[in-house]
């Protein structure tokens, strides 16, 4: 079955945020272009555009998108706490798995 015009919106869109992290994480924020992310996307240039005002738009939204994801993690983590010590705790824990060179650090 084919995938319904929405759908295939929503896939290039998502195409084109992973993109911009995976961009962002190694060449930084100022060096990711249109062009880079539409040939990483494997989409045309145009359809950056189409789907996002701009490049800064776009790097933008895939930056919340990331943070949104990360932090959805911690619900899990903060229920697993009894008091408010042990949250504190887990949640070092939690940023001892970020190297400051990993993409979400980058990001």
């Amino acid at each position: 079955m084919a995938q319904t015009a929405s759908a295939q919106g929503r896939e290039v869109r998502e195409r084109l945020r992973r993109a911009a992290v995976e961009l962002i994480a190694e060449r930084g924020w100022r060096a990711v272009s249109t062009r880079l992310v539409a040939d990483r996307a494997g989409v045309t240039a145009g359809l950056v555009h189409y789907h996002f005002t701009s490049v800064d738009a776009l790097l933008r939204e895939a930056a919340v998108g990331l943070m949104r994801e990360t932090a959805g993690g911690l619900d899990a983590l903060l229920d697993a706490a009894r008091e408010p010590g042990e949250a504190i705790v887990l949640l070092l824990g939690a940023l001892d798995g970020y190297s400051g060179r990993d993409e979400v650090s980058m990001v």
